[in-house]
């Protein structure tokens, strides 16, 4: 699971999203929302920037992928686990965005942020991809090409006194 960064680049013009933030805002809105919109409008980095990418840059599929040249090699390690662990990521979420959003901690947008497990094969297509498993099986949603096996000993460890 790749999730946001800490540092954040912000797009040349903020005016939009400031607006379009501010339109979400009323009079419940809690005091550190203000205090986002300020450091947004000041292009000023602010622990949670990362939630306001939705108002920041508007294009669908704001994913990690995108950026990756199309040769691009992706690693997963333990594949067999990798859907509980997105499904635990993405209900954690909602969860706390659901509170947030009935607390007015946060922005009706900020639920657009992550993408479930069933949307990794859109996002990784036309990638490389390297499944590193202990069973050499084929995954449900990814296409395999190649199954390679590899074959290990344990090496007895050395205790020198």
């Amino acid at each position: 699971m790749i999730t946001p960064s800490r540092e954040f680049i912000y797009p040349e013009d903020t005016t939009s999203a400031v607006e379009k933030i501010q339109l979400e805002t009323n009079q419940y809105t809690d005091d550190d929302v203000f205090n986002n919109i300020e450091n947004i409008a000041q292009k000023t980095y602010f622990q949670g920037v990362e939630n306001y990418i939705d108002y920041l840059y508007e294009e669908n599929n704001k994913s990690i992928f995108n950026y990756l040249p199309d040769n691009a090699i992706v690693v997963m390690n333990d594949i067999s686990r990798l859907k509980e662990r997105c499904e635990n990521f993405v209900n954690e979420f909602n969860d706390n965005f659901n509170l947030n959003l009935e607390k007015r901690f946060s922005n009706k947008n900020q639920g657009n942020l992550i993408y479930s497990y069933d949307e990794l094969p859109f996002l990784l297509e036309n990638k490389n991809l390297i499944i590193n498993s202990l069973l050499a099986k084929p995954v449900n949603g990814f296409s395999v090409t190649n199954i390679i096996n590899f074959d290990s000993r344990e090496v007895p460890s050395t205790t020198q006194n």
